[in-house]
């Protein structure tokens, strides 16, 4: 059986509208030989920021899907989130700090680094949202060799209201375009947004597929 980093943000017990595709799609890789080995938060975290816990989401996964639950501090963006000036590194250091989960998604790419470098998974799949970690395990996949497939859930930079500006939204446009660029799959959810994605990135069209929701 072939092993999965299966990198998720959010996934059971989090009750969230991403975290049910994750749990349907963590279940369907076991009937297709991949065994997922899931990285998420832990409860503290989703509680700490406000998520709501829902124990019966996931309660008939497998056995056999390990779940690692990482904490997620926030740390530098609450203190910029105290003097209410998040909008400075948002803006002017958005690669750094590309959302509220980046901090975490740094650490669990070095927490992976070296179970990569050993070869221990057969690849890397990775959820997005938050994209920090598509991006940060894109970087990372500069230094090792692995194969690493992204799931877009949702379109990234298609909404300009999200940012803060132009300056953040031309950053978020690059690590849009490189993810797409490092990664060997880039998954999104519907027909439409798979469209968008090919005109935008021609040279990348080969590997844009589609999973729904459905499945």
């Amino acid at each position: 059986m072939k092993k999965v980093a299966f990198v998720c943000y959010f996934f059971a017990p989090h009750n969230d509208a991403g975290t049910f595709r994750s749990v349907r799609f963590a279940e369907r890789l076991l009937a297709h030989n991949y065994l997922p080995e899931v990285y998420s938060i832990t409860e503290d975290s989703i509680k700490k920021f406000g998520g709501k816990l829902d124990h019966t989401i996931g309660v008939n996964l497998s056995k056999e899907i390990i779940i690692n639950q990482i904490d997620d501090h926030q740390k530098r963006i609450n203190q910029w989130r105290k003097i209410k000036l998040f909008r400075i590194p948002w803006t002017f250091n958005h690669l750094k700090y590309i959302d509220a989960c980046s901090e975490w998604s740094r650490e669990v790419a070095e927490q992976l680094k070296v179970k990569i470098e050993n070869s221990e998974f057969d690849l890397v799949y990775v959820s997005c949202a938050p994209v920090s970690a598509a991006y940060e395990f894109s970087k990372l996949k500069e230094k090792i060799d692995f194969r690493l497939v992204i799931d877009f859930r949702d379109p990234y930079t298609d909404s300009y209201s999200h940012f803060p500006g132009k300056i953040a939204w031309r950053k978020a446009r690059y690590a849009e375009r490189y993810i797409v660029n490092k990664c060997d799959c880039l998954i999104v959810n519907t027909p439409e947004v798979q469209k968008t994605f090919v005109r935008r990135y021609p040279n990348f069209s080969n590997k844009i597929k589609v999973i729904t929701n459905g499945y």
